[in-house]
C-alpha cells in the first residue's frame, strides 16, 4: 500500500462530495504545511536563522514541547511558581502560624567556565 492510499480515508474527511472541492480546512493545513516547510528549508540551508529564532522560540512555546533545528536546540521549559518571600513575611508577623511551611534551602556555589 503507498503513502497516498494509506492517507486516502484521512483526506476523504475533508472531500466535499457535492461541490467536488476539498473542504476550506485542507487548503489552511496545506498552506501551513507549505510555510513550515519554507521555514525548514531557509533553516537547513543555513539562512536567516537570527530572523527565524525568535518566530521558533514561539512556536515551542506554543506547542509546549523541546525542538532541535540541525545543531540547535530549542528547550522548552514550563513557567515556575514562586511566592513573594517580602509579602509572605509580613504577612507572617500577623499570621505566625503559616511559618511552619517556610523551609529556607543551603547556600551553594556554581562555577563557570569559558
Amino acid at each position: 500500500m503507498t503513502k497516498e492510499e494509506k492517507l486516502l480515508p484521512e483526506l476523504l474527511k475533508y472531500y466535499n462530495i457535492e461541490t467536488g472541492k476539498y473542504n476550506e480546512e485542507i487548503a489552511i493545513m496545506e498552506q501551513e504545511i507549505a510555510t513550515m516547510m519554507e521555514k525548514i528549508s531557509v533553516i537547513r540551508a543555513g539562512y536567516g536563522f537570527e530572523d527565524l529564532e525568535e518566530e521558533i522560540k514561539t512556536l515551542v512555546l506554543e506547542e509546549g514541547i523541546s525542538s532541535k533545528t540541525g545543531k540547535t536546540l530549542f528547550i522548552y521549559k514550563k513557567g515556575s511558581s514562586k511566592w513573594d518571600s517580602k509579602k509572605l513575611t509580613a504577612y507572617a508577623k500577623d499570621h505566625p502560624h503559616i511559618m511552619k511551611f517556610k523551609t529556607t534551602g543551603k547556600p551553594s556555589v556554581s562555577v563557570k567556565k569559558g
